[in-house]
């Protein structure tokens, strides 16, 4: 391992990050900002974990409590201080890159290794997402993370390895609910691995299983809590409404499910294709949930708990579900579409950036070529990508893993109102996969030498 590489991998990230979180001033801004801060410093207060601003601070299971932890570290440590948890983010961002690093030049070569950390480093959408107290950038260190130390001991069948890894996936299961089965998917690819490849089965099995049990054990512990609290056996309540929000798009017409695909490439071009079909086609893609987010508040007004609107939720989605199947399943495609739009600027939806652009000649204009041009991006890196799993078909086994979360996280959102952030912590695996095809003759000679 070249330490120098490191260290201008690190350098590269915290100069990329730094650019967005001293540069602009939208650290909470929105109400997913919002709640995580309610959240970590309640808890870093010592009033619980609560989403309430004034006493009595009833507890909360609205949101999983990862990052809000990760937070309330900070919280105690620093005070309120948003400014050292953005920096703090900026140092995971660079730790990151390393990590996509490190994870490359054992998967590839050393200069698939490079330039995956490199990228990664200053890819502006990571770079400008540390720049917010939202939960992808604690995310997406937990990802690449987990897939190193997951990577560690099934290569060297280490029991340290695999108890590392097993805290680190719990962890991610409680700071993303999403990632709850992403153990079983990894474990059905290594056993497919363990079959294809002739491995021992015996000491691998056993590093599973205890992988598996500090996993569970991390999930249960919150579980628990909340039956207590709440008498719900669940990790949050917010996967009743993105199920909702999600069948509401079984009534859209054919021509609105075109909108969507067009929408989800550029919202320029959606409002020419589709004129007048909505007043802001900024807030398209979000339309069911804004209508799940209002039915929200309609419901707390009247009294109700977030656990009987859970349930009104998941409800009303399993019995428009369970009336067409079929069309719930082919909508997928559409929401994949809206999974490859990670690459974008999340500065760029500020209502202030915004609202510069439109005050200048041609600003909208403008506006939508940037977030286009941003957006473009990630279809050659999916293309690519994808070339990997042809190419690179002899040495299938060395990239299993990383492909396995990248499928499972695809398909995990593509059944629910999937948008765009949900894949940002997918960047530095796609850009590993990405960036190898160009090295393919070096990746060739090295697996022979293996």
């Amino acid at each position: 391992m070249k330490y120098k590489e490191i260290i201008l991998i690190a350098f590269l990230g915290i100069i990329a990050s730094g650019i967005f979180v001293f540069s602009f001033n939208f650290a909470i801004s929105g109400a997913d900002s919002i709640q995580y801060d309610r959240l970590g410093f309640n808890l870093a207060c010592g009033r619980g974990f609560s989403l309430e601003a004034h006493a009595p601070y009833s507890p909360t299971m609205f949101r999983e409590p990862g990052y809000p932890v990760f937070l309330a570290i900070i919280f105690l440590i620093f005070g309120h201080n948003i400014a050292a948890a953005l920096i703090i983010q900026m140092l995971l961002h660079a730790l990151t890159a390393i990590l996509a690093y490190i994870i490359a030049k054992e998967i590839f070569c050393a200069r698939t290794a490079l330039f995956s950390g490199a990228i990664v480093a200053v890819f502006p959408t990571l770079a400008n997402m540390t720049a917010y107290l939202l939960s992808e950038t604690f995310f997406t260190f937990l990802l690449c993370l987990g897939l190193y130390t997951y990577n560690r001991f099934i290569k060297k069948g280490s029991i340290m390895w695999a108890i590392a890894s097993g805290g680190i996936f719990g962890i991610m299961s409680l700071t993303k609910v999403a990632s709850l089965f992403l153990p079983i998917a990894l474990g059905a690819a290594t056993i497919f691995m363990i079959i294809m490849k002739k491995l021992s089965m015996k000491k691998l099995l056993i590093c599973f299983l205890l992988f598996i049990s500090l996993d569970s054990l991390l999930v249960s512990g919150w579980v628990n809590r909340n039956k207590a609290v709440f008498n719900i056996s669940s990790l949050t309540l917010r996967g009743g409404e993105a199920l909702w929000s999600r069948a509401q798009k079984l009534d859209d017409s054919n021509n609105k499910i075109l909108a969507t695909a067009c929408y989800s490439v550029s919202e320029y071009l959606g409002n020419k294709i589709f004129p007048g079909l909505t007043e802001k086609p900024e807030r398209y893609l979000f339309k069911d949930f804004e209508r799940a987010e209002g039915l929200r508040r309609e419901y707390t007004a009247q009294g109700l708990s977030d656990p009987q609107i859970e349930e009104i939720f998941r409800r009303e989605a399993v019995s428009k579900i369970s009336k067409s199947p079929l069309k719930y399943i082919s909508y997928t495609f559409v929401e994949a579409i809206k999974m490859s739009a990670f690459t974008y600027l999340p500065i760029l939806n500020e209502p202030v950036v915004r609202n510069h652009f439109i005050a200048i000649r041609d600003g909208t204009m403008i506006l939508s070529c940037i977030k286009g041009v941003m957006r473009f991006i990630a279809y050659p890196i999916l293309i690519l990508s994808l070339i990997v799993a042809i190419k690179y078909l002899k040495i299938w086994d060395r990239w299993l893993t990383l492909s396995t979360i990248i499928i499972y996280f695809n398909l995990v959102y593509s059944f629910l109102d999937a948008i765009g952030r949900y894949a940002v912590p997918l960047i530095p695996l796609y850009l590993i996969l990405a960036i190898s095809v160009f090295f393919y003759q070096e990746e060739i000679d090295l697996s022979s030498r293996k």
